[in-house]
């Protein structure tokens, strides 16, 4: 069995100099199962296959008015993940929503160590 490739995308939605909305999607898959040799271009090639095939994916393409984004594909996540799985895709939503449980990327995670006595 070859390695699975993996990769996850962080999605920002950036309102002036604030990011308002953040998205995290992880997606494995075997080398090979498409002709997309990138990531990201695999992923555009699977929504856009899923909102050609299936009544779910037009729906979503219907909802959001022609620019389907990573919020709007949240909203359809069951149905997108099985469509995937079927073609030897797995993809996972680790977090879609709101900045405001989100932790400042230079907070010090450790504490200065004291000095070690003998």
């Amino acid at each position: 069995m070859s390695k699975m490739k993996h990769e996850i995308f962080t999605f920002v939605r950036q309102e002036g100099l604030e990011v308002t909305n953040l998205a995290i999607l992880e997606m494995y898959w075997e080398p090979g199962t498409t002709t997309t040799q990138t990531g990201f271009a695999k992923l555009q090639e699977l929504v856009s296959d899923w909102v050609a095939r299936t009544k779910a994916g037009k729906a979503a393409w219907e909802y959001s008015g022609g620019d389907l984004n990573i919020g709007d594909l949240a909203m359809y996540d069951s149905t997108f993940k099985k469509f995937a799985l079927r073609r030897g895709i797995t993809v996972r939503f680790i977090y879609v929503g709101g900045t405001e449980d989100t932790v400042s990327y230079d907070t010090v995670l450790a504490e200065e160590p004291e000095e070690e006595t003998l």
